[in-house]
């Protein structure tokens, strides 16, 4: 399926509206226990971002691509398996990191991602997750985002606590996806 989708030339409305649903048909908890799966669906996403602009954006109005693509990805954060204690998917437009969590974690998580589209539009989105404090960083293109996982459990319920078991990220290298969407 991802080489399906690297050659997007000719690509029609019609032909994302099939790969779209093939995407969701895959993007099942079931389906992605097998990292290869989770490889392949986060790099024909990846390849799909880079569609002509105008196929995305009638392909929204049409049958809500993007919209569909944004959910493909939400689930492959939240049901792809972490292995160890953390998930990485990078690809050229998107990177997906979680990291197992429990209620009684106390150290801060901290994500630091590369984005720098103009640079590195060929290299894959640069995405790290550490645990404790927040690294220093000299280049002037990373984004870092801690949280402070103290103060995260002291806002969930007693529910919520329970059925913790990681954080999920999303990095995405362009706003498109989000940019198709009608309100």
């Amino acid at each position: 399926l991802k080489t399906y989708t690297e050659s997007l030339d000719m690509f029609t409305v019609s032909l994302m509206d099939k790969t779209v649903h093939m995407l969701e048909q895959l993007a099942t908890e079931d389906i992605l226990e097998q990292s290869d799966v989770v490889t392949n669906v986060m790099g024909c996403v990846s390849n799909l971002v880079n569609v002509n602009v105008k196929t995305l954006q009638e392909s929204e109005t049409e049958n809500a691509a993007s919209s569909r693509l944004l959910s493909v990805i939400d689930s492959v954060s939240y049901k792809a398996p972490i292995f160890g204690n953390q998930l990485m998917v990078p690809t050229l437009n998107i990177a997906i990191a979680a990291q197992k969590v429990d209620s009684g974690d106390t150290q801060n998580l901290t994500l630091v991602a590369d984005t720098d589209s103009e640079q590195q539009k060929d290299k894959l989105v640069n995405i790290d997750l550490s645990t404790g404090n927040m690294p220093s960083f000299e280049e002037n293109n990373k984004t870092s985002l801690m949280i402070p996982m103290e103060a995260l459990l002291e806002s969930l319920t007693a529910e919520e606590k329970n059925n913790l078991t990681r954080i999920s990220f999303i990095v995405h290298r362009s706003d498109i996806l989000f940019a198709t969407i009608k309100n």
